[in-house]
């Protein structure tokens, strides 16, 4: 059967449900290279259609999930130009939920390139992780161009306060430090900065810094994450002595000999009533966990061990409200909390 005698539509409507290895294939063994080079790749029929572009082993590659043949481009470092030629050849445009960048140093790989790569391509949401060794100025106005649901997970501090809040609200902000980065953190007052990051009303916000040191901060972000009509999460890390302060500043004490909190008072400036549930801080010594509601917000609260010691090193407060919780966000954030607690974690540059 001679493809070639088609009408150029029939052609293209056949072309359109191939992966990238048929395509290979189609243009060895037949003279259809300009149609194919015209084409159309589109995965947007599956919710999980991803293109994932990374640089791992001394390749670069260019990974489409949800093609029909699991499809892959990939040429070692250096051969940018040999890796664009070739997926030029295979189509014009993509069309997939998802792209995803990864394991990519921008000093070594130009951002000109990456554009250039997905020029055509056509996605919904953006999901990139870069370090501070990774990062390059050039990064900052791909982002800022996206005008999509963009989620940004930065190994350390390596923008300008002003920048960041420069960008649109995300779907997902995480922010952690790198052991061994030499980036140093740029921003003087982290709760100042944690509390203007909540009001941009980004859906998720997980920055992981260095000790979180106001309880008045943690009160002004739960209000404001429990009043806000939009689905939020907040993540931040405190120690004890300023999670004690905070439960005392909404109305909360704790005795000192029993370690337990008496829920018989009340929050005094709002008069609200505050309900603890999931309370084991009994068992044994600050081993466990508790989540406390108040004022139509939930606050979480996670004990964390050290890897070496069995005391708590520090504690994670996890902040939400209705809308987050019935959310796509809210049923992605249980889905990695029961890996989590299975023992799995996850880590900065997941595969």
């Amino acid at each position: 059967f001679d493809m070639e005698l088609l009408a150029p539509e029939i052609i293209q409507l056949i072309i359109k449900q191939l992966g990238l290895k048929d395509r290979c294939t189609l243009r060895e063994f037949s003279s259809l290279d300009e149609a194919i080079s015209q084409s159309h790749l589109d995965l947007s029929h599956s919710k999980s259609s991803v293109i994932h572009l990374q640089a791992r082993h001394g390749n670069f590659s260019m990974q489409f999930s949800a093609s029909p043949d699991g499809g892959r481009l990939a040429a070692p470092l250096g051969s940018e130009t040999l890796m664009l030629r070739l997926r030029k050849r295979l189509f014009k445009r993509a069309t997939v939920k998802q792209l995803k960048l990864s394991h990519i140093d921008f000093n070594i790989i130009p951002m000109s390139f990456v554009d250039d790569l997905l020029d055509g391509c056509v996605y919904d949401r953006l999901s990139i992780t870069v370090t501070a060794e990774q990062y390059n100025p050039s990064v900052y106005p791909f982002l800022k161009k996206q005008g999509k649901e963009l989620e940004l997970t930065m190994g350390g501090v390596f923008m300008e306060k002003e920048a960041l809040l420069a960008l649109d609200p995300m779907r997902k902000l995480v922010i952690r430090l790198m052991m061994g980065s030499s980036a140093e953190p740029r921003w003087e007052d982290e709760a100042e900065m944690m509390v203007a990051l909540v009001k941009k009303r980004h859906s998720m916000l997980d920055v992981i810094l260095a000790e979180f040191r106001s309880p008045e901060a943690i009160f002004d972000i739960f209000t404001f994450v429990a009043s806000f009509d939009q689905s939020q999460c907040v993540i931040f890390n405190v120690s004890f002595r300023v999670l004690n302060q905070f439960m005392q500043h909404i109305g909360y004490q704790r005795d000192s000999y029993d370690q337990q909190f008496d829920d018989r008072y009340m929050n005094e400036r709002e008069q609200q009533p505050i309900g603890i549930v999931h309370d084991e801080l009994l068992t044994g010594r600050w081993t466990g966990e508790f989540e406390l509601s108040f004022l139509g917000g939930t606050l979480e609260v996670r004990a964390h061990k050290s890897f070496s010691c069995t005391w708590i090193n520090f504690w994670t407060i996890v902040i939400t409200n209705k809308e987050f919780d019935r959310g796509e966000l809210g049923k992605e954030y249980s889905s990695i909390r029961e890996r989590e607690l299975e023992g799995d974690g996850l880590e900065l540059n997941d595969e």
